[in-house]
């Protein structure tokens, strides 16, 4: 788990679930190139609930004011059947949904908009928050901020670390 803080108030606000495999053969193997693997032959819709149930197990165990931030897939977001799946997890996971942020990039939604926003708005009936990650980076638009419903939008590192380089950097 990784820590998201707030650096105003000096806390930490959530735990965002980063996935590991650690392979008796392979060794460590990164997480880019399973969960790509993963995504590319279909495996992740199976790979994301039982991800999800260890996250959420662990998230019982938190104080009650820390959030879960969980990342989903473009194949999670596009699928009803996978999101009805992960409703069903956090449903039956005894954490407030209030408390679980599913994390989900621009390029999830470029395949089909519609189905996308229904089915994030499936998610944020439930009480789940939305975030929008690595903002900034490839294909930004600005117009997914008007036409799906997010709490939280991600700026990519990559466009972060930039803003102090440049006059037309700080000009941004």
């Amino acid at each position: 788990f990784q820590p998201q803080r707030d650096v105003r108030g000096e806390r930490t606000l959530a735990f965002e679930a980063l996935a590991r495999w650690r392979n008796a053969r392979l060794g460590q193997v990164p997480p880019d190139v399973f969960i790509r693997a993963a995504e590319r032959s279909g495996l992740i819709t199976g790979l994301t609930p039982v991800l999800l149930k260890k996250a959420l197990k662990a998230a019982r165990r938190w104080p009650g004011d820390l959030r879960l931030a969980f990342n989903l897939s473009a194949r999670d977001i596009l699928s009803p059947a996978a999101v009805a799946k992960i409703a069903q997890v956090v449903r039956e996971s005894g954490v407030d949904a209030r408390r679980i942020e599913f994390e989900i990039t621009e390029t999830a939604m470029l395949t089909d908009f519609d189905r996308a926003r229904a089915n994030i708005a499936a998610l944020r009936a439930l009480g789940c928050r939305m975030a929008l990650d690595d903002f900034g980076s490839g294909y930004s638009n600005f117009s997914y901020l008007n036409r799906v419903e997010v709490d939280t939008v991600k700026i990519d590192r990559s466009f972060v670390q930039a803003l102090g380089r440049g006059e037309k950097a700080r000009e941004i």
